[in-house]
């Protein structure tokens, strides 16, 4: 319940609970499911979508959650820096793995990573991702 924002927390989720609602759409686990991609189905091309592997290395990309703000740097590979967050869970200087940005969907992370140390998977409590800016 905490994953979908029914219940209020201040913590993230869990692996496990990730891997529950992966095995509810019928993948082995939360990684596969990142992988095969069920959890958008939409068409790839979509202006409301954004394949991060596609963006040019240093891309500025603004989120608006509802209306909370992220501020990320692309790296490359999918890899995302945190230049500025008003979520609680993710700290500027964070490297986040994004395999897909879709608007009307939570940012789901494969993983963030904190000085160095891997703190697993992330998905937005209770925020879809509302607006995508690209900026300079």
């Amino acid at each position: 319940m905490r994953a979908f924002g029914i219940v209020e927390s201040k913590v993230c989720p869990r692996l496990h609970t990730l891997d529950i609602i992966a095995n509810y759409i019928n993948y082995k686990d939360w990684y596969a499911a990142l992988e095969g991609d069920k959890l958008t189905q939409n068409d790839p091309f979509d202006l409301t979508n954004v394949i991060p592997q596609e963006l040019p290395k240093n891309q500025l990309v603004k989120l608006m959650l509802n209306e909370i703000e992220i501020e990320l740097l692309f790296l490359e590979s999918g890899s995302f820096m945190v230049l500025s967050s008003e979520i609680f869970c993710l700290n500027p200087s964070d490297i986040l793995n994004i395999f897909r940005i879709e608007k009307g969907f939570y940012l789901v992370c494969e993983n963030v990573i904190r000085d160095g140390k891997n703190l697993g998977p992330f998905l937005s409590e209770k925020k879809i991702i509302t607006k995508i800016f690209f900026t300079n």
